[in-house]
C-alpha cells in the first residue's frame, strides 16, 4: 500500500490519465454490453413475433381455402340444383309444387352467391343464367294459375343488368354476348305474353344482332344454333305479319339452316 500510495504521488497526471481511460473503457464495455443485451431481447421478440405472424398467417390460409372450398361447394350445388334437378322432374306428374320450392330456394341460393363474391366475372356470368333459368320456371309452369310472368321478368332483369355490366367490362366476349343474346330472346317472348309487343320486337332485333354477329365469329358454344335458330324464326314471324315478305324468307331461310346444322327438332316453335 506505501508502494501505491508513493508511486501515485509521484505518477498524479499519469495516473489519473490512466484511471480515466479505465473508467471510459469499463464505462463503454458496459454500454457495448447493455446494447447487444438489448438486440439480443428484440432480435428475440421479434423471432416470437414472426413465429406468431407465421402462425396468423397459415390459419389464414387455411381458413381461405376452407372458405373457398365451401363457395365452390355452394355454386356446384345451385347450379345442380337449378339445372339437373329441375331437368330431371321436369316431366313428372305434379311437379308443379316441386318446380316453386327450386324456384323459391334457387333465389336464395344466388343472392347467397352474389353476396358473397358480386366482382367474380365467372361467377357473376353463372348468376346471370341461374336467374334466367328461375325466369324460365316462373313463367312456365303446367297450371296457368300458378305462372308469374311479372316474377319471371323481374328476374329477367336481374339477369340482364349482371350481363350488361359485364358486357361494358368487356364488350368482345362471346360467351356473355351469347348470354344476353339468349336472354333477350327470352325476354321477347316474354313481352309477347304480357303485350308489349313493341318493346319486345326491341329486344328480338337486340338480340338476333348479338346472336348473327357470333355466327359470323364462328362461335360453336353448345346451345348456339338452336338458339339462332329460334331467333331468326321470330323474327322472320314478326317481318311477316307487317309485310315485309322478302326478309321474312331470308330470316326463315338461315333458320331452317341453323336448325338443320345445329340437328334441333324444336326450332319451328309453335310462337
Amino acid at each position: 500500500g506505501y508502494r501505491v500510495r508513493t508511486f501515485v504521488r509521484r505518477n498524479r497526471l499519469a495516473v489519473g490519465l490512466a484511471s480515466a481511460a479505465l473508467v471510459a473503457l469499463v464505462a463503454g464495455f458496459a454500454g457495448t454490453l447493455a446494447m447487444y443485451l438489448e438486440s439480443d431481447a428484440q432480435a428475440t421478440l421479434a423471432g416470437e413475433r414472426l413465429l406468431d405472424v407465421q402462425a396468423a398467417q397459415a390459419a389464414e390460409a387455411r381458413q381461405r381455402e376452407h372458405a373457398e372450398r365451401r363457395f365452390a361447394d355452394l355454386r356446384q350445388l345451385a347450379s345442380q340444383f337449378l339445372f339437373e334437378f329441375h331437368d330431371t322432374i321436369a316431366d313428372l306428374p305434379g311437379a308443379t309444387v316441386a318446380r316453386e320450392l327450386i324456384v323459391s330456394t334457387g333465389l336464395t341460393y344466388l343472392d347467397l352467391l352474389a353476396e358473397e363474391r358480386s366482382d367474380d366475372p365467372g361467377l357473376r356470368l353463372d348468376l346471370a343464367r341461374g336467374y334466367r333459368q328461375i325466369a324460365n320456371l316462373r313463367k312456365s309452369t303446367s297450371s296457368a294459375s300458378r305462372a308469374d310472368p311479372a316474377g319471371a321478368l323481374e328476374t329477367l332483369e336481374r339477369a340482364r343488368a349482371l350481363l350488361e355490366e359485364l358486357g361494358a367490362a368487356n364488350a368482345t366476349d362471346p360467351a356473355v354476348r351469347f348470354e344476353l343474346g339468349r336472354l333477350l330472346s327470352e325476354r321477347y317472348a316474354l313481352l309477347l305474353d304480357l303485350g308489349r309487343n313493341e318493346e319486345a320486337a326491341g329486344d328480338l332485333e337486340h338480340s338476333a344482332t348479338l346472336m348473327t354477329a357470333l355466327a359470323e365469329e364462328g362461335f360453336g358454344a353448345d346451345e348456339f344454333s338452336a338458339q339462332l335458330a329460334r331467333t331468326l324464326l321470330w323474327r322472320g314471324r314478326l317481318a311477316q305479319g307487317r309485310g315485309a315478305l322478302e326478309e321474312a324468307r331470308a330470316d326463315m331461310t338461315r333458320a331452317l339452316e341453323w336448325a338443320r346444322r345445329g340437328q334441333v327438332v324444336d326450332a319451328a316453335d309453335d310462337r
